[in-house]
């Protein structure tokens, strides 16, 4: 008689290698089931945006594919995950499911709703960390207070003990099947329309899929790791690894990553340290947003420092869709905005210069942009989405200063140093060179007259003048801690 089988719960864990749940399945020699859940009821938005979603139908194919390949199959449902997770296991007789865990708030209390819904069968739930290279909730001070700030909580993460070594890879032999696969809903079904279907705007620059994530990360260690802590900033190059939508979606995981740079440093006999690596730094980021959205989750949406409840916001619906539409005026800031909306993507700097400009150029509330970026963003990640709004905002936990503001024309020159990126994504300016592609609106007329640009007309002037605004903004924030200061003197 075959025994119980077990199901894996996929979600942004979109991989076979590196999946710890899976690899624990498999080790358990039952049946396995592996399943994803297009959850259209859940509060969960990080897979909801046009980027998001097509992305997300050609990497469940890949995964699809790859269990096929195996000898598996994957098993689609679609609604309320509880509820799906319930009923598979009665269709199934399972008696365990294996999951990796999430850490953003309406994840969580989707897990504590499934194990709520599976506790009357006797149904055995198993998490594991797959996705971070540390578990959030095992990392504290010495006073057992969560950390809050970056740099002390990265410098206790490298004197722990790294991630144990991943499973060896997996085999055919390892996946047993169930006498009777459940019904699944067809990957062409899902979405009919827009949503599931591969677009041109991602076929450029990445593949989606497992495969794809590993041979985009051998090719950035082979090209351009070395020089990443140079061009990383550079949005006229690719300067970093692109491996992003690969971690959002768990198509590779940071371990991975980790092993594969090992390797690498090894074989060119490397002198460069963890605490030294920029690149491992960035990973470190990532955790750190994870962490922080698991200690604090109320502050996931609402400042931490309360000081900016007490700004008063302009808020003005034309300047919004300006910047949305990259129409401020401002080419750097006009080409990455475009370039968010036809790819899904823009590079860590490119995100705060326009983060900056929206909060304390505009005086538009950061949660207004984090919600376009969540929207819009291929590599949509809630907890690194809010973190990066947050510190350019100087509300978060760990966080810039207010009077920090990015000078739009200053990075443009920075990161653009020919105008090349401007050229690629404005094409009304591609006439114009430099120095005036940064500031067309300072450009003499004869040149715009050869460059065939009339200005307002072909493209705007722009919408605020970045020094009167910066006074401003600085002056708003002023006023906000002195009657944030008076309220505490009062309380």
């Amino acid at each position: 008689m075959q025994p119980q089988p077990v199901i894996v719960w996929f979600r942004n864990d979109l991989r076979l290698e590196g999946n710890l749940a899976l690899s624990a399945a498999l080790s358990s020699q039952k049946p396995v089931i592996p399943v994803f859940i297009w959850n259209d009821k859940s509060s969960d938005c990080t897979f909801n945006g046009p980027h998001s979603e097509r992305w997300l139908g050609v990497s469940l194919r890949h995964l699809s594919d790859s269990l096929n390949h195996m000898g598996s199959r994957l098993i689609i449902r679609t609604g309320y995950a509880p509820k799906e997770l319930r009923d598979l296991a009665s269709e199934t007789h399972a008696d365990h499911v294996y999951f990796n865990e999430r850490y953003e708030p309406s994840e969580i209390q989707t897990q504590s709703l499934v194990e709520e819904a599976l506790r009357p069968q006797n149904i055995v739930l198993k998490a594991f960390n797959s996705n971070y290279l540390f578990d959030p909730r095992t990392i504290y001070k010495a006073n057992n207070h969560p950390y809050k700030k970056f740099g002390a909580f990265w410098k206790h993460c490298l004197t722990l003990q790294e991630p144990n070594p991943l499973p060896l890879p997996l085999r055919s032999e390892q996946f047993s099947s169930p006498m009777l696969w459940p019904n699944t809903v067809q990957l062409t079904e899902m979405n009919e329309g827009s949503s599931f279907r591969e677009v041109s705007c991602i076929k450029p620059m990445w593949t989606p899929g497992e495969a794809s994530s590993n041979r985009k990360l051998k090719e950035f260690l082979l090209t351009s790791y070395e020089y990443y802590s140079e061009n990383r900033e550079r949005s006229d190059i690719t300067g970093t690894s692109m491996l992003s939508p690969h971690l959002s979606f768990g198509e590779i995981g940071p371990t991975q990553i980790l092993q594969e740079l090992d390797q690498q440093k090894l074989k060119a006999t490397a002198s460069v340290t963890l605490h030294e690596d920029k690149f491992i730094t960035e990973l470190g980021w990532r955790e750190f947003a994870n962490y922080i959205i698991t200690h604090f989750p109320a502050s996931n949406s609402e400042p931490s420092n309360t000081v900016l409840d007490h700004f008063i916001w302009d808020d003005n619906k034309y300047h919004l869709t300006a910047w949305q539409s990259g129409e401020t005026g401002y080419p750097i800031i006009d080409a990455a905005m475009r370039q968010l909306k036809s790819t899904g993507w823009m590079n860590n700097r490119l995100r705060m210069v326009v983060a900056s400009f929206l909060i304390k150029n505009l005086l538009i509330p950061w949660q207004k942009g984090a919600e376009w970026f969540s929207h819009l963003l291929v590599d949509a990640n809630e907890a690194s989405n809010n973190l990066g709004w947050k510190w350019i905002a100087g509300c978060g936990t760990d966080s810039s200063p207010y009077f920090r503001i990015f000078n739009p024309l200053t990075q443009s020159q920075k990161t653009d140093h020919d105008g090349s990126f401007i050229h690629q994504w404005i094409p009304e300016l591609s006439q114009l060179a430099e120095p005036w592609i940064h500031h067309p609106w300072l450009a003499p007329i004869d040149v715009l007259q050869r460059a065939q640009i009339s200005l307002d007309v072909d493209y705007p002037r722009p919408i605020v003048d970045y020094k009167t605004s910066r006074i401003r903004s600085l002056a708003a924030y002023k006023q906000a801690k002195l009657l944030y200061d008076l309220e505490k003197k009062h309380n």
